[in-house]
């Protein structure tokens, strides 16, 4: 099974509009992602992996409830990636929350006790690209708006995010 056929499987229930800006937001992703793939020829970037991390990195928004709290759509994501034989990757779903999360945050959030930090060039790519589209509104971030969301979060968040800007300026 392809990207689109996952997404048209888990995304079916969505409401037409939200689901119209969640294609359109991973597919945002991943015009950047490919762009920063394109521009860092000296990472060893997986294309094939890269394009479906970018278009499912955010599939558990699919199936999230209203009693969900959106913070657990990356572990959703994780779980249908996994039972649909997507394990090498699925990771993603989980990693590209906000700059990554370290066990200690996760803890605090609520979430699985573990580090869910993105590892792979890949999930780097994705988790970076990720921030600079909103699934609710039509709108690029700029790097500036970014950093100031991240205050929000904390030095360490902050400090992550910037880690992954240097990387692929």
């Amino acid at each position: 099974m392809n990207s689109d056929e996952l997404i048209s499987r888990y995304c079916s229930s969505m409401p037409t509009k939200r689901r119209e800006r969640f294609i359109k937001h991973s597919k945002n992703v991943l015009r950047k992602s490919l762009n920063i793939a394109r521009e860092h020829t000296e990472f060893r970037i997986n294309i094939n992996k890269l394009t479906d991390m970018a278009l499912l990195h955010d599939i558990g928004v699919c199936q999230l409830t209203k009693e969900t709290p959106y913070i657990k759509h990356g572990i959703i994501g994780k779980k249908i990636l996994e039972k649909e034989g997507y394990k090498n990757i699925a990771k993603v779903c989980e990693r590209h929350i906000g700059s990554g999360i370290t066990k200690k945050e996760a803890r605090l959030l609520g979430l699985p006790p573990k580090d869910m930090l993105p590892r792979t060039i890949e999930e780097k790519i994705v988790c970076y690209a990720d921030k600079f589209y909103s699934k609710s509104k039509d709108k690029v971030h700029t790097v500036t708006e970014i950093k100031n969301e991240f205050t929000k979060y904390g030095e360490d968040e902050l400090k992550r995010f910037e880690k992954l800007h240097k990387l692929f300026l």
